[in-house]
């Protein structure tokens, strides 16, 4: 038998995929898509996982994009370009030829529901 149990929600929570968020020295930080449409690290306080994603406690608003795919191939300053793919943002790093697949970048995510801290 397999029973889930579903407790408080956490309006406006911003959750990030787990492959995204990266360990520094100091701090968690994710890189995200600046105006420039280059990549800037971003440090951020992560909560609990939620699913497959961690909840950040600080550091994101709700809609800026993020960088989940091939975030070990870039680095600050790193040219990226959107594209759409099924609909999503993807967002592909390093030179203008790069493929989609290299990197890809979602929204933050504002969850209706997640894990009670």
């Amino acid at each position: 038998m397999r029973i889930v149990l579903e407790g408080a929600v956490r309006p406006e929570a911003i959750v990030v995929p787990q492959r995204a968020v990266l360990e520094g020295p100091k701090e968690k930080y994710v890189y995200v898509v600046n105006a420039e449409s280059k990549a800037e690290p971003r440090p951020v306080q992560v909560g609990e996982w939620a699913g497959d994603g961690w909840i950040i406690e600080s550091g994101l608003k709700a809609g800026e994009r993020v960088i989940v795919d091939g975030v070990m191939k870039i680095g600050p300053g790193a040219p990226v370009q959107v594209a759409s793919e099924d609909g999503k943002n993807r967002v592909a790093a390093g030179a203008p030829q790069a493929k989609p697949a290299d990197a890809a970048a979602a929204p933050a995510d504002s969850a209706k529901k997640g894990p009670a801290k």
